[in-house]
């Protein structure tokens, strides 16, 4: 009875396995911010037999990449941080997930489930770093794409105020000529806010190259491809490549005037003095 006991410590049955499973599964929802309907969902996929589980998150696996990119997630998350504050317990917080994942990594759970608790606890950690780190408001923004070599705008760093616009096919342009860049995507704007298509300031320094009517302006009832009017002021040709970065993008709120008309406008100390009236 004895000699059982052990062989039954060194191979545990397959229930108690599947009960550990179940335990470290759900200490896996515990830890992840999720709402009560997507935890739902998580506890449901994560219980899976293998082999569906195998097919199904292969299904899904993009529609996940795409949560931790979305504005709503994002804003949920900034919405937490702002309501309950940073504190040195985030630092722990972070710890406690990244503990988990080694943990895991020692389970017995199938590989395919560890990698994507990795892959999706990895990317919270990282999200919600970011969010601490660079606590800014996100807006959301409708994009297409117009063709399957166009690139979604970038930040190059999280602290940026505009994201680099990308070139959809190669265009030459030769000295003191104006043309149109492609983009190859076309936007939805909320109402309420433009988007600035401004130079980068590299390109402008290293090459001829300038946004010829900066700021250029996308605004939020325009659906066709958003395009760069680029102009070559230098002396020698100038050649763009597919995917080089060509300008970039600042999403502005813009309030509408109300105009009110009157006889009289306020005083100031400097009046009607301008174009020049402070010297050179």
């Amino acid at each position: 009875m004895e000699q059982k006991t052990n062989l039954e410590e060194l191979f545990p049955s397959k229930e108690i396995i599947k009960m550990k499973e179940k335990e470290l599964i759900q200490e896996f929802l515990d830890l992840t911010p999720l709402d009560k309907e997507i935890r739902k969902d998580f506890s449901e996929l994560l219980n899976l037999p293998n082999e569906k589980f195998r097919v199904a998150v292969k299904k899904i696996r993009d529609t996940f990449d795409a949560v931790f990119k979305d504005p709503s997630y994002q804003d949920t998350v900034l919405s937490t941080i702002r309501t309950t504050g940073i504190d040195e317990d985030f630092g722990a917080d972070m710890d406690v997930l990244r503990g988990y994942i080694d943990k895991v990594k020692e389970s017995d759970l199938s590989q395919e489930k560890k990698d994507f608790i990795e892959y999706f606890l990895s990317n919270t950690i990282m999200a919600v770093t970011d969010l601490v780190e660079v606590p800014r408001r996100r807006i959301e923004v409708e994009i297409k794409k117009l063709s399957e070599n166009a690139k979604v705008p970038e930040y190059a760093h999280l602290t940026d105020a505009g994201a680099d616009i990308f070139a959809l096919e190669d265009t030459t342009i030769e000295p003191n000529e104006t043309k149109l860049v492609k983009t190859g995507i076309a936007v939805a704007i909320p109402v309420g806010y433009e988007i600035q298509i401004r130079p980068r300031s590299g390109l402008s320094l290293k090459t001829g190259l300038r946004v010829a009517n900066a700021p250029g302006t996308v605004d939020a009832d325009y659906r066709g491809e958003v395009c760069v009017i680029m102009w070559n002021s230098g002396n020698e040709t100038a050649e763009i490549k597919a995917g080089d970065k060509i300008a970039q993008m600042v999403i502005n709120e813009v309030p509408m005037i109300r105009w009110k008309e009157v006889t009289e406008l306020s005083s100031t100390e400097r009046g009607s003095g301008g174009f020049g009236s402070t010297g050179n």
